[in-house]
């Protein structure tokens, strides 16, 4: 059960990308191809170890590299109901075309959104900082909550 809820929780987070994922080694900045301190759409991408992660094959059910809304229902289906009800949420806004299937470009396209606080088709190393920053308080949140006993 452990190991489920853990393979769930990266899935889903694989999946919508709710954290630093833009922070290759080496920071963010990293991605910047032109050097102007930011991180624009044409930029970003994925870490390979996002793109074909363990969770991301677990989720795929099916293995065409796409995540259905099924298959992150069963990917979820344990992890409790506020959790589960946020992934549907960021499913639903990560589905770009509404079609039921996160693509790996949707996928991208999710992070990317999340990264960008401001809206504005950048992403800063701030903006990455404070995703990460929050990321790290739910987790610290989740950890308290359960007695630090998830996987």
């Amino acid at each position: 059960m452990k190991t489920f809820a853990g393979v769930c929780l990266f899935s889903t987070s694989l999946i919508l990308s709710t954290f630093a994922v833009a922070q290759p080694e080496g920071g963010l900045l990293r991605l910047d191809s032109d050097g102007d301190g930011r991180v624009s759409r044409d930029e970003f991408q994925l870490p390979e170890r996002h793109r074909k992660g363990r969770g991301m094959t677990r989720a795929d059910q099916d293995g065409d590299g796409m995540i259905t809304r099924d298959e992150m229902l069963a990917a979820v289906g344990e992890a409790g109901t506020e959790r589960s009800e946020r992934m549907v949420s960021r499913f639903d806004t990560a589905d770009s075309d509404g079609n039921g299937v996160l693509t790996p470009q949707e996928m991208a396209d999710g992070a990317f959104s999340r990264l960008d606080g401001d809206g504005d088709g950048y992403v800063t190393e701030e903006e990455a900082r404070q995703m990460h920053e929050q990321r790290r308080a739910r987790h610290q949140d989740r950890d308290r909550k359960s007695g630090g006993n998830e996987a």
